[in-house]
């Protein structure tokens, strides 16, 4: 489902995130869906810098350049009012969909999210070593 205004989006957000804290969803894939959502949220807020302008990824979700010039404070308040995310949890689901987007067996894991967040460094490490399987 899309979603093109922030009220949808951030609705969507809430009712996501009330399923994840309620079933303690020990799947990836739900975790992949609520950043997806907060991606496209995101993008909302942004703005993009010359460099990122001429590029077609959402590389600019993580620059600098274009969080200096858009109002990411705002996102992360807006967010914050409708779930109890905390800004390193918001930057965590949307890392997750990435890797979801980048690795489509990624989202299958039987891990809940928040046993592999401190072994994520690694994790992306070894899934681009193997990124034909993950592929």
């Amino acid at each position: 489902v899309e979603y093109s205004d922030k009220r949808s989006l951030l609705a969507a957000i809430k009712a996501c995130s009330n399923v994840l804290n309620a079933s303690y969803c020990k799947v990836i894939m739900c975790s992949v869906k609520l950043g997806k959502m907060l991606c496209s949220l995101k993008a909302l807020y942004m703005k993009r810098c010359e460099e990122c302008a001429k590029e077609r990824s959402l590389n600019y979700l993580s620059c600098k350049r274009c969080s200096s010039i858009s109002n990411v404070k705002s996102f992360f308040e807006d967010v914050q009012k409708v779930c109890d995310l905390k800004n390193s949890q918001i930057n965590y689901y949307i890392r997750i969909y990435r890797l979801g987007e980048q690795y489509p067996k990624f989202q299958y894991i039987p891990y809940a999210p928040s046993a592999l967040k401190p072994h994520i460094g690694g994790f992306v490490k070894k899934l681009a070593s193997d990124k034909d399987f993950w592929a």
